[in-house]
């Protein structure tokens, strides 16, 4: 077993005055949040060993990334690949960014099938789309699928895809059964498919529309 060292001196780091500088046997070793540094009751004159510096290393870390998912969520919710490809950016070690995420499903900050729903509603509210539309987007998302087949199914049950063309037609200016020109109803076609509507979704109200013979 390795020889313990003494804690020599527990300085204010001069980058950042919430962490602390660990020197032992008079030299620097590591740095240290606060909650680190209490947790572990590290005091100058106490004794550490080789592999307790190792263990506090891999605890700083963790403690690192938690904060910085704590951060990201405080700005939205985010699904677990989200979280998991933003803190992989950091270079941080995989295997700690595993155990952070565990940590953040297990208290319930991280949820797939909560975050898709909420995904879903704002989608669908704001931007009109589409089960096809949707279903991308929550896939992009990393959401698994059986979840977004759920979620999908909830949604259009709440929110029918004919109520939610009728919005985005409405927003064009066009009622059900309005006269519109050749080019007007094109574009609608061409921007609902965009959103992510099928022709079975949208043939009633488009076949619906009359033909004006006007220019536009």
């Amino acid at each position: 077993m390795s020889k313990d060292n003494e804690i020599t001196a527990i300085k204010v780091n001069v980058k950042n005055r919430k962490r602390r500088s660990i020197f032992i046997d008079g030299e620097f070793a590591l740095s240290v949040s606060e909650g680190v540094l209490f947790q572990n009751h590290l005091k100058v004159g106490g004794t550490i060993s080789p592999e307790a510096v190792t263990s506090l290393k891999s605890e700083e870390e963790t403690h690192q990334i938690l904060q910085a998912a704590y951060r990201l969520l405080s700005y939205r919710p985010r699904s677990v690949k989200e979280m998991r490809d933003r803190l992989l950016e950091k270079e941080w070690s995989k295997d700690q960014v595993t155990v952070v995420i565990a940590k953040l499903e297990s208290d319930g900050y991280l949820n797939d099938l909560d975050f898709a729903r909420m995904f879903a509603r704002d989608r669908v509210k704001s931007k009109y789309l589409g089960p096809a539309g949707l279903r991308n987007e929550l896939f992009r998302k990393g959401i698994d699928q059986e979840l977004i087949a759920l979620v999908v199914d909830e949604i259009y049950t709440e929110h029918p895809p004919i109520k939610i063309i009728e919005a985005v037609m409405r927003k064009r200016g066009i009622e059900p059964g309005a006269e519109v020109v050749p080019k007007e109803k094109t574009r609608l076609i061409n921007q609902l498919r965009r959103k992510g509507f099928s022709w079975g979704e949208m043939e009633l109200l488009v076949t619906g529309l009359k033909t004006s013979s006007g220019k536009q």
